[in-house]
């Protein structure tokens, strides 16, 4: 018709482009991670491990940090020191951080050349969707690494306090104190625990309770001193005395 101009029809490739891109604006924010939790003080949240190849004696296998739903949070200060309190500013705001750090969208894993003595770090959040975990070996951290393991391992706690396990696995051999040792102790629990642990072996014997709490601080006590430490019950002599603590959620 005189006085009208045609249009020619958008080509398929454009229509296609247009319509992604109005998807992709239109879910902006749907692929955002969900980040609800249990609340339950036995559920750990977020678990940072530092696992160093040294004697298990030291205790190398317990997490360096663990946030409970409830925001109570555990701390490795040394092999037989943990100090618990609450989580500041809170779980839900290091969960927030974590994705904003950008963790939800790492792989997996990062493996390197792990050279003795070398360190593996492995992070976990445990989310209602499931578990994410993160492990990072041979020094092969993904950009943004130290901010996440920062965010977890240096929380604030409040009320800080000294945490004694009310389970631990006893380990111990029969054995004999070199002469003149100035390091044998008499073992102030029951004789029976030590009976037990050297008995099982590798395996350990679990204590709970009151019995749990003294292994692990006179312990705690023997590794202050220099060199092994020897322990006395019901005329035998015991070397290699340690205890790992069995920590709520933690296998």
């Amino acid at each position: 018709m005189v006085g009208q101009k045609s249009h020619a029809p958008w080509p398929a490739a454009a229509i296609a482009l247009a319509l992604l891109l109005a998807i992709s604006l239109g879910g902006c924010g749907a692929t955002k991670q969900d980040l609800s939790y249990n609340k339950s003080p036995s559920n750990p949240v977020i678990v940072y491990q530092s696992l160093q190849t040294i004697a298990p004696a030291y205790n190398p296998d317990v997490p360096v940090t663990v946030v409970y739903g409830d925001g109570s949070t555990l701390k490795k200060d040394g092999p037989y020191l943990l100090t618990t309190g609450g989580a500041e500013p809170g779980v839900a705001a290091m969960l927030a951080s974590l994705e904003e750090e950008g963790f939800f969208g790492l792989d997996t894993e990062y493996r390197g050349t792990l050279t003795p003595g070398g360190v593996t770090e492995v992070m976990t959040v445990n989310l209602t969707d499931g578990k994410h975990q993160v492990t990072v070996e041979g020094g092969s951290a993904p950009e943004g690494w130290d901010e996440i393991v920062n965010t977890v391992k240096d929380v604030e706690l409040t009320s800080p306090g000294e945490y004694v396990p009310q389970a631990v696995v006893l380990f111990a051999q029969v054995g004999t104190a070199p002469a003149g040792s100035q390091n044998v102790f008499p073992w102030p629990g029951a004789a029976d625990d030590l009976v037990k642990a050297a008995a099982a072996g590798s395996k350990g014997t679990v204590l709970q309770g009151d019995e749990a709490g003294t292994a692990w601080k006179a312990i705690q006590r023997g590794m202050k001193d220099q060199g092994d430490v020897y322990w006395t019950a019901d005329g035998t002599t015991y070397t290699g005395v340690y205890s790992s603590p069995i920590l709520p959620g933690i296998k």
